[in-house]
């Protein structure tokens, strides 16, 4: 009865142990022969601690409603700064948890353990996920929070490595390159590589069957032009694959010294020049 009469030294104690507390006191008071003062003391002291649950639950579901609207309202307000929103990155379902670690039958300071099980797309559920914390360190104990924020980064970055929008939707940038750049060399095989990534390129105009080939970003084609190959004169390979160049300039009856990968971005005799048979020429390729 001195522990119901001094209830304000009871404000530090847990809820769980309060529950546990007043459900043994309960019990106690059922049996035993109390008399009409003690009897009114307890009755008081329930009804301030029920009365005192009810209102710190309303307080803490309120506090945590208003927690969450504001902190959406804030990403929902961080998104759409940069042209998304919400339901863009992945919508989450499910249910938090947060409870207090006991420690031989009775919850001191041993502190809590969150969680969150969900799973998403919300609407279309294709996985699943549950995130325990125990004891975290740092912030105010939370299953939406702490374990929440967990699954919602584990979501976006399974969503951001399986991306099933068309790239070719997005905004392009400064840095997009929407053509590549495309080898020179013969038009069959330039026309079959074109054709295979979906690359427009004008090629009705063209006469011979050796091309230079240039990227439009604007336009996102290919331009193809004729290169015209003269007998005993040294051709023009630059912008060329090795196996093309190659072939060219052996043709003409040059030797050809290779160094580096990739395309051919110099040679050491000039195009144009007089043919010497058996004359090497080095390409540097990158």
């Amino acid at each position: 009865m001195y522990a119901l009469k001094n209830m304000n030294n009871w404000n530090r104690m847990p809820d769980a142990l309060k529950e546990q507390v007043f459900s043994h006191l309960d019990r106690l008071a059922a049996k035993a022969h109390l008399s009409e003062g003690d009897r009114i003391a307890y009755d008081k002291a329930v009804d301030r601690y029920n009365v005192s649950r009810i209102v710190e639950n309303d307080i803490r579901e309120q506090a945590v409603a208003e927690g969450r609207l504001k902190g959406r309202l804030e990403i929902a307000r961080k998104l759409k700064e940069n042209g998304f929103s919400i339901a863009d990155i992945v919508r989450i379902a499910g249910k938090t948890g947060t409870a207090q670690i006991a420690t031989g039958g009775v919850y001191r300071t041993s502190g809590h353990q969150v969680s969150f099980c969900g799973y998403f797309p919300a609407d279309h559920p294709k996985y699943s996920c549950i995130v325990v914390i125990r004891r975290p360190r740092i912030g105010y104990p939370s299953g939406g929070t702490m374990s929440g924020g967990v699954v919602r980064a584990i979501a976006e970055k399974i969503y951001a490595s399986h991306m099933s929008f068309d790239v070719r939707d997005m905004e392009r940038d400064s840095t997009a390159v929407m053509v590549p750049r495309v080898k020179g060399g013969d038009l069959r095989a330039v026309e079959e590589v074109l054709d295979e990534l979906d690359i427009k390129a004008d090629t009705d105009s063209l006469e011979t069957k050796w091309v230079v080939a240039s990227a439009e970003q604007e336009e996102n084609k290919v331009k193809l032009s004729d290169l015209t190959i003269r007998e005993g004169l040294v051709p023009r390979v630059v912008g060329m694959g090795a196996k093309d160049a190659v072939f060219l300039l052996e043709q003409a009856g040059l030797r050809v010294s290779l160094s580096g990968v990739g395309r051919v971005v110099s040679q050491s005799i000039q195009p144009g020049q007089r043919v010497s048979k058996g004359q090497t020429v080095l390409l540097t390729l990158k």
